[in-house]
């Protein structure tokens, strides 16, 4: 479900001629957005309800 909804979202941003999507992904998720063709710009540590937790920027460049 998940793959099916970021490839939509690819396939939108193309049309809409967007040069790149970015993410911020969890740690949980950031395999699966490497596996989809994203890179990792950089960690961040973000606080939730005083939790701290580490996610990822991630980037892919849209090809027309």
């Amino acid at each position: 479900m998940a793959s099916a909804l970021v490839d939509m979202l690819e396939l939108e941003a193309k049309r809409l001629n967007f040069l790149e999507i970015i993410t911020e992904a969890s740690i949980t998720a950031k395999s699966f957005f490497k596996h989809k063709g994203y890179q990792v710009i950089c960690s961040q540590i973000i606080e939730r309800k005083g939790i701290k937790l580490t996610n990822y920027r991630m980037a892919k460049k849209i090809i027309a």
